[in-house]
């Protein structure tokens, strides 16, 4: 039987060869870890992914909408980041993302 957990009771990753986030809403009523595809089977009919200029999500202003942050937080960056992922915490609206791993 596969098991889809992220993390294990021990606070073993369980899934080490995708980058997982830390997800906060509302100051930390709802904090959890997700993959980029957990995220988005989770959150997919929500307003997170909308790409409406009028609903677009902008993060830290530099990236547009969630799928061009995740993308830039998928990749390691070694002029920036000293060879290791960008791990700051980005805001938009009621929500906060991290790279954790």
């Amino acid at each position: 039987m596969e098991n889809n957990f992220l993390v294990a009771n021990d606070g073993t990753i369980m899934n080490p060869q995708k980058p997982l986030y830390l997800c906060e809403w509302n100051s930390g009523d709802i904090v959890q870890i997700h993959t980029r595809e957990s995220l988005y089977d989770f959150y997919k009919d929500t307003n997170l992914y909308d790409t409406d200029e009028h609903d677009l999500n902008e993060w830290d202003d530099r990236f547009e909408g969630i799928n061009e942050l995740l993308d830039h937080l998928e990749t390691n960056d070694e002029d920036a980041f000293n060879g290791r992922f960008d791990n700051d915490v980005y805001r938009n609206d009621n929500m906060t993302i991290q790279r954790i791993y």
